[in-house]
């Protein structure tokens, strides 16, 4: 099993690193000394559950010392980890107002809440990285992802990895 540091090098500059089990470490004493040791600063996410003015003082610690900033996700969900129209309309203005990436996390995609999310998430389409999940298994299928991709949702994690590389592949690549 390699350690994190041995994990952050191998990823440097090639996929982002979640850790989202951010109550177990220290962002500032146990992760971005390894960032910088790695020069990975664009590797390892800010954790989704940080608040937007954690996050956002962590980036502003990181471009004043580096001139970059570790991405972040803003997390925008209710309860249990659907997304949330309101969450996400907040999120969008504090990164804006912040001039921090455009990037939101919504959790679970759930299509009974199209409604609500399509005039929000629609908007932002092309401006912002929008990433949700589909790990339920009644919702990791193409007809939710063909959902999700039609109102913007441009970052999607599934369990069913190879229908959804096929399904990204024959949508954006085989026209």
């Amino acid at each position: 099993m390699p350690t994190l540091g041995e994990l952050i090098s191998i990823a440097k500059d090639r996929v982002f690193i979640t850790l989202d089990k951010a109550y177990d470490f220290s962002w500032e004493y146990g992760v971005l000394p390894l960032i910088e040791r790695y020069r990975a600063y664009r590797t390892v996410l800010i954790p989704y559950n940080y608040k937007l003015q954690r996050a956002y003082d962590i980036q502003r610690e990181m471009f004043r010392r580096h001139g970059l900033c570790a991405p972040y996700f803003a997390r925008a969900v209710k309860e249990h980890g659907i997304m949330d129209a309101e969450g996400i309309r907040e999120a969008v203005a504090f990164l804006a107002e912040h001039h921090m990436p455009p990037a939101l996390r919504g959790g679970e995609y759930n299509p009974e809440d199209r409604e609500a999310l399509e005039p929000v998430i629609s908007p932002l389409r092309g401006n912002h990285r929008i990433y949700a999940e589909t790990l339920r298994a009644s919702h990791d299928n193409r007809e939710h992802w063909e959902q999700m991709t039609d109102i913007g949702y441009n970052i999607i994690m599934g369990n069913r990895i190879y229908e959804l590389l096929r399904f990204t592949k024959e949508r954006y690549f085989d026209k």
